[in-house]
């Protein structure tokens, strides 16, 4: 029964991803100045949110404003793998794109929102 309800979870979750992802999109000025205290201009152009290495890498938005390259993350529930994902999408876009991203996590779920640094010995 258990499994049955986190599967139905994930289903219900995974359809109001696209709508979240199309809302968020629209208000990437906003999220950005609050998220970095910076404005960007209104001319902001939506990238490619599909970025191929050896894995392909699907950011829940990605775009270009300013010459810069905004990414936004839209975690709806408790997940301690997200720093490494976003860590990964770091570098997928660095080396598509050959510019650093800002890179923005909005928690949209319940509860404490997941780790916001990733952290390994090796990497500081």
């Amino acid at each position: 029964m258990e499994g049955k309800k986190r599967k139905d979870i994930k289903k219900e979750l995974k359809r109001f991803d696209p709508i979240l992802k199309e809302i968020f999109s629209e208000a990437i000025g906003t999220i950005y100045y609050l998220a970095t205290g910076e404005k960007i201009g209104k001319k902001v152009k939506v990238i490619s949110a599909e970025i191929r290495l050896v894995k392909t890498f699907r950011p829940d938005i990605l775009v270009e404003a300013d010459g810069k390259i905004i990414q936004v993350e839209i975690q709806a529930q408790q997940d301690k793998n997200l720093p490494r994902r976003m860590f990964r999408y770091y570098y997928a876009i660095v080396e598509k794109y050959k510019k650093e991203p800002t890179q923005i996590v909005l928690f949209v779920g319940k509860g404490n929102p997941p780790p916001s640094e990733y952290k390994t010995p090796k990497l500081t």
